[in-house]
């Protein structure tokens, strides 16, 4: 399903657009997020036609999305909201099982489409398979198996960071450490990386600004190992 917000635009004038998600969401490092990235590129593009709300909270897993759901998104009846969450979920120590998940996860897709939003889901970028355990990473990546297949099934839209990433991870490690904060986060310009991704996924317009340089670089390299 391709997202278009241009027609979404003209039809509603102002759209309201939440990220819905755990710590990858959340914007708690100095610097670019990737919601701010795309925030840019969205006025860029369309001007003052929206508002951006950030709705994440570190530590979430999809059960905690649903019991904050009404307040912290539906009350701001969004146009399009991104759902980026599994991390916590595939946690061992907080025992949510996969068929678990999916079903949480499908059930905020139906919440959303009930209220006509449209739903971006999200992949992860790739958490630092050398620093964490193997049980977690089994868990971590059948989830992000999960946001693909119920992508597919629900005719959601969907932008698979993952991918590009354990490319970039597995052949050029020197270049994606550096990315990340820690194993499991990305710092600010692992974020502008996946801001620019999201803009482009969206036919947004970026400034040419030379901000965007070397995460324009990182960007393009990606693009390379996909060939």
């Amino acid at each position: 399903m391709k997202i278009d917000l241009k027609s979404s635009i003209h039809d509603k004038q102002f759209l309201h657009i939440i990220a819905f998600g755990s710590s990858n969401t959340a914007r708690h490092l100095p610097g670019m997020h990737w919601f701010d990235v795309f925030e840019l590129g969205f006025r860029h593009t369309f001007g003052h036609a929206g508002a951006c709300i950030n709705s994440g909270r570190g530590g979430d897993t999809t059960v905690d999305l649903l019991s904050r759901f009404d307040r912290d998104c539906a009350a701001y009846k969004p146009d399009f909201v991104f759902i980026t969450i599994g991390g916590n979920d595939a946690n061992p120590d907080r025992k949510l099982s996969a068929d678990a998940y999916r079903k949480n996860l499908v059930l905020i897709i139906q919440k959303l489409k009930a209220m006509n939003t449209s739903v971006i889901l999200q992949t992860y970028y790739a958490p630092d398979n050398r620093n964490m355990t193997p049980d977690f990473m089994s868990a971590f990546n059948e989830r992000m198996n999960i946001v693909r297949e119920t992508a597919a099934s629900m005719d959601t839209a969907l932008i698979d960071h993952c991918a590009r990433w354990e490319r970039l991870r597995e052949r050029h490690y020197d270049i994606y450490r550096p990315l990340m904060t820690d194993a499991m986060h990305v710092n600010h310009f692992g974020n502008m990386v996946i801001g620019l991704d999201i803009a482009r996924a969206l036919n947004l317009l970026m400034p040419d600004d030379a901000l965007f340089i070397a995460p324009r670089a990182i960007q393009s390299l990606m693009d390379s190992e996909e060939k």
